[in-house]
Protein backbone atom coordinates (compact mmCIF):
# COMPACT_ATOMS: atom_id res chain seq x y z
CA UNK A 1 0.00 0.00 0.00
CA UNK A 2 1.04 3.57 -0.57
CA UNK A 3 -0.08 6.46 1.63
CA UNK A 4 0.15 9.74 -0.27
CA UNK A 5 -0.16 13.08 1.50
CA UNK A 6 -0.63 16.50 -0.07
CA UNK A 7 0.14 18.62 3.00
CA UNK A 8 -1.30 22.02 3.68
CA UNK A 9 -1.10 24.54 6.52
CA UNK A 10 -4.62 23.73 7.75
CA UNK A 11 -5.92 20.74 5.76
CA UNK A 12 -4.15 17.92 3.94
CA UNK A 13 -5.33 15.62 1.19
CA UNK A 14 -4.50 11.96 1.69
CA UNK A 15 -4.96 8.70 -0.18
CA UNK A 16 -4.21 5.04 0.48
CA UNK A 17 -3.61 3.30 -2.83
CA UNK A 18 -3.26 -0.44 -3.45
CA UNK A 19 -0.49 -0.86 -6.08
CA UNK A 20 -1.44 -4.40 -7.10
CA UNK A 21 -5.19 -3.82 -7.36
CA UNK A 22 -4.55 -0.30 -8.72
CA UNK A 23 -7.35 1.19 -6.68
CA UNK A 24 -7.98 3.69 -3.91
CA UNK A 25 -8.65 2.01 -0.58
CA UNK A 26 -9.39 5.21 1.38
CA UNK A 27 -9.01 8.93 0.69
CA UNK A 28 -10.03 12.25 2.10
CA UNK A 29 -9.13 15.74 3.20
CA UNK A 30 -8.66 16.32 6.92
CA UNK A 31 -7.07 18.73 9.34
CA UNK A 32 -3.29 18.53 8.90
CA UNK A 33 -2.81 18.05 12.64
CA UNK A 34 -5.12 15.01 12.51
CA UNK A 35 -3.20 13.52 9.55
CA UNK A 36 0.03 14.02 11.53
CA UNK A 37 -1.51 12.14 14.48
CA UNK A 38 -2.44 9.25 12.17
CA UNK A 39 1.18 8.99 11.07
CA UNK A 40 2.37 9.03 14.68
CA UNK A 41 -0.17 6.39 15.77
CA UNK A 42 0.25 4.33 12.59
CA UNK A 43 -3.47 4.05 11.89
CA UNK A 44 -6.16 6.12 10.30
CA UNK A 45 -9.11 6.81 12.55
CA UNK A 46 -12.07 6.36 12.39
CA UNK A 47 -11.35 3.65 9.82
CA UNK A 48 -8.80 1.80 12.02
CA UNK A 49 -6.66 1.25 8.94
CA UNK A 50 -3.20 0.01 9.91
CA UNK A 51 -0.47 2.06 8.22
CA UNK A 52 2.36 -0.31 9.17
CA UNK A 53 2.36 -1.94 5.72
CA UNK A 54 2.30 1.34 3.81
CA UNK A 55 5.02 3.26 2.04
CA UNK A 56 4.66 6.99 2.66
CA UNK A 57 5.01 9.62 -0.06
CA UNK A 58 4.71 13.32 0.78
CA UNK A 59 4.55 16.23 -1.62
CA UNK A 60 7.55 18.43 -1.00
CA UNK A 61 7.69 22.18 -1.42
CA UNK A 62 10.09 23.49 -4.05
CA UNK A 63 11.43 26.96 -4.64
CA UNK A 64 10.09 28.90 -7.59
CA UNK A 65 12.41 31.84 -6.93
CA UNK A 66 9.72 33.88 -5.22
CA UNK A 67 9.12 34.92 -1.65
CA UNK A 68 7.14 32.53 0.49
CA UNK A 69 4.51 33.40 3.04
CA UNK A 70 3.41 32.11 6.40
CA UNK A 71 1.19 29.37 4.96
CA UNK A 72 4.06 27.89 2.96
CA UNK A 73 6.34 28.00 6.00
CA UNK A 74 3.67 26.29 8.12
CA UNK A 75 3.28 23.60 5.43
CA UNK A 76 7.05 23.03 5.37
CA UNK A 77 7.02 22.66 9.17
CA UNK A 78 4.26 20.04 8.92
CA UNK A 79 6.21 18.16 6.25
CA UNK A 80 9.16 17.99 8.64
CA UNK A 81 6.93 16.76 11.47
CA UNK A 82 5.47 14.07 9.19
CA UNK A 83 8.93 12.93 8.13
CA UNK A 84 10.04 12.73 11.76
CA UNK A 85 6.89 10.86 12.84
CA UNK A 86 7.43 8.28 10.07
CA UNK A 87 11.17 7.87 10.75
CA UNK A 88 10.87 4.69 12.90
CA UNK A 89 9.20 3.03 9.88
CA UNK A 90 11.69 4.31 7.32
CA UNK A 91 12.28 7.32 5.14
CA UNK A 92 9.27 8.80 3.36
CA UNK A 93 9.47 9.27 -0.38
CA UNK A 94 9.43 12.96 -1.26
CA UNK A 95 8.18 14.21 -4.63
CA UNK A 96 7.57 17.76 -5.78
CA UNK A 97 4.46 18.69 -7.74
CA UNK A 98 6.49 19.28 -10.94
CA UNK A 99 8.05 15.82 -10.54
CA UNK A 100 4.62 14.23 -10.13
CA UNK A 101 3.26 16.07 -13.17
CA UNK A 102 6.29 15.04 -15.21
CA UNK A 103 5.89 11.37 -14.28
CA UNK A 104 2.12 11.29 -14.92
CA UNK A 105 1.88 13.47 -18.02
CA UNK A 106 5.39 13.80 -19.43
CA UNK A 107 5.39 17.56 -18.77
CA UNK A 108 6.38 19.20 -15.48
CA UNK A 109 4.28 22.25 -16.37
CA UNK A 110 0.94 20.48 -16.89
CA UNK A 111 -2.07 22.02 -15.15
CA UNK A 112 -3.74 20.23 -12.24
CA UNK A 113 -6.63 19.22 -14.47
CA UNK A 114 -4.14 17.42 -16.72
CA UNK A 115 -2.90 15.36 -13.78
CA UNK A 116 -6.45 14.38 -12.82
CA UNK A 117 -7.20 13.49 -16.44
CA UNK A 118 -4.03 11.35 -16.62
CA UNK A 119 -5.03 9.50 -13.44
CA UNK A 120 -8.50 8.80 -14.82
CA UNK A 121 -7.06 7.64 -18.16
CA UNK A 122 -4.57 5.33 -16.41
CA UNK A 123 -7.50 3.68 -14.63
CA UNK A 124 -9.66 3.07 -17.71
CA UNK A 125 -11.34 6.40 -18.47
CA UNK A 126 -14.07 8.26 -16.60
CA UNK A 127 -16.83 5.64 -16.71
CA UNK A 128 -14.55 2.85 -15.52
CA UNK A 129 -12.22 4.79 -13.20
CA UNK A 130 -14.81 6.75 -11.25
CA UNK A 131 -17.95 4.77 -11.97
CA UNK A 132 -21.19 5.43 -10.13
CA UNK A 133 -22.48 4.85 -6.63
CA UNK A 134 -24.08 1.57 -7.70
CA UNK A 135 -20.91 0.41 -9.46
CA UNK A 136 -17.92 2.37 -8.10
CA UNK A 137 -14.66 2.39 -10.01
CA UNK A 138 -11.15 2.23 -8.50
CA UNK A 139 -11.08 6.03 -8.02
CA UNK A 140 -14.65 6.44 -6.79
CA UNK A 141 -15.00 8.99 -4.01
CA UNK A 142 -11.69 10.82 -4.52
CA UNK A 143 -12.29 14.55 -4.07
CA UNK A 144 -10.48 17.86 -3.73
CA UNK A 145 -6.87 17.61 -2.46
CA UNK A 146 -7.13 13.82 -2.28
CA UNK A 147 -6.59 13.88 -6.09
CA UNK A 148 -3.13 15.37 -5.48
CA UNK A 149 -2.45 12.68 -2.87
CA UNK A 150 -3.56 10.01 -5.35
CA UNK A 151 -1.26 11.55 -7.97
CA UNK A 152 1.63 11.17 -5.51
CA UNK A 153 0.80 7.48 -5.02
CA UNK A 154 0.53 6.67 -8.72
CA UNK A 155 3.62 8.71 -9.64
CA UNK A 156 5.58 6.91 -6.92
CA UNK A 157 4.43 3.57 -8.27
CA UNK A 158 5.38 4.52 -11.83
CA UNK A 159 8.70 6.00 -10.71
CA UNK A 160 9.68 3.04 -8.50
CA UNK A 161 8.90 0.08 -10.71
CA UNK A 162 12.40 0.29 -12.23
CA UNK A 163 14.10 0.60 -8.83
CA UNK A 164 14.15 -2.83 -7.09
CA UNK A 165 14.72 -1.44 -3.58
CA UNK A 166 11.87 1.05 -3.78
CA UNK A 167 9.65 -1.38 -5.69
CA UNK A 168 10.21 -3.88 -2.86
CA UNK A 169 9.04 -1.26 -0.43
CA UNK A 170 5.80 -1.03 -2.37
CA UNK A 171 5.15 -4.60 -3.48
CA UNK A 172 6.44 -6.78 -0.65
CA UNK A 173 3.79 -5.70 1.83
CA UNK A 174 1.15 -7.83 3.46
CA UNK A 175 -2.50 -7.41 2.58
CA UNK A 176 -4.60 -5.44 5.06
Amino acid sequence: MILGIDPGPEKSGWCIYHPTLKKVILSGVDETEIVLQWIRCREIKPHDFDLMNCALVIEKVVSYGQRIGGETIKTIEYIGKMQEAWRPRGTPIMLSRPEVLGILTGSRSTRESGAREALIDLHGGSEVAIGKKASPGPLYGVKSHAWSALALCVATLQNCTGNPWRAGLLFNTQEN
